[in-house]
């Protein structure tokens, strides 16, 4: 059983300072920085897109993997997360399992040796239920359209669950974020949305957190053993100018 850690690089190395972009690749140089540091991290792939994107990884040491010498495969304005589509699909055909994580998302401590056939006894699919301030497609939903899944932490162990969900982003008539296909994908295994409750018992992650948006009560919560937490901006500013041990510097995010 081949199992797999899998990351994410695309676009600009060097963006310019217009629509954030540049705001945007900072913050994901120092999530890199960061996530290098840490005592409990697995060894992971990059999948990796732009040379200058790949070479930035294999001068860190990052195991990165050049899916496409361009930054961007697909339009950088509105298709950029089909790059995580793409991933998900590569990441399936290198390994029988994969997690993927963005690069936010990080282990606060060591990863239990049972881990990943605990994953594998739910579900073949799982990622964090999270609710969207911002406005969704409400298409394919009566009620809860903001409540979808999160990509910055998913679990696959079938090569058919992304292939289903690319074709359900071209089927919904491009572009998407990769959520929206996601969150489609969820519903049709299950018949149609069933609720909080259905989609935590088949396919909430017991080993991922995300503060933002969380739609579970502490109640909830206290059943999860939360490995990998995602981390804010400012909190990973915060972490990386710190001259506190690492243990000491996760207390930092509470």
């Amino acid at each position: 059983m081949r199992r797999g850690y899998i990351r994410l690089l695309f676009g600009d190395r060097h963006p310019d300072i217009k629509k954030g972009a540049l705001s945007r690749r900072c913050k994901i140089d120092n999530d890199v920085k960061l996530l290098l540091t840490s005592p409990h991290e697995p060894p992971f792939v990059s999948y990796t897109f732009g040379s200058d994107n790949h070479a930035y990884l294999l001068d860190l040491g990052v195991d990165s993997r050049l899916l496409d010498k361009r930054p961007y495969a697909w339009d950088k304005v509105k298709e950029p997360m089909r790059h995580k589509l793409e991933a998900f699909k590569v990441g399936m055909e290198e390994f029988d399992e994969i997690l993927f994580l963005d690069w936010d998302c990080m282990a606060t401590q060591p990863v239990p040796a049972d881990m990943w056939d605990k994953m594998r006894a739910k579900s073949d699919f799982q990622a964090l239920l999270r609710y969207y301030h911002r406005r969704m497609l409400r298409a394919w939903r009566d009620t809860d359209f903001r409540k979808i899944p999160c990509a910055s932490f998913v679990y696959m162990g079938s090569r058919e669950v992304p292939s289903d969900i690319i074709g359900i982003w071209e089927e919904m008539g491009r572009p998407w974020k990769e959520e929206l296909p996601m969150a489609v994908y969820a519903d049709r295994r299950l018949g149609g949305w069933k609720g909080v409750e259905a989609y935590w018992n088949n396919f909430e992650p017991m080993f991922f957190h995300l503060r933002e948006g969380c739609v579970y009560d502490k109640a909830w919560l206290s059943r999860k053993n939360i490995i990998y937490r995602h981390f804010r901006k400012n909190i990973i500013s915060k972490m990386l100018k710190s001259e506190k041990t690492w243990k000491e510097k996760f207390n930092i995010c509470g």
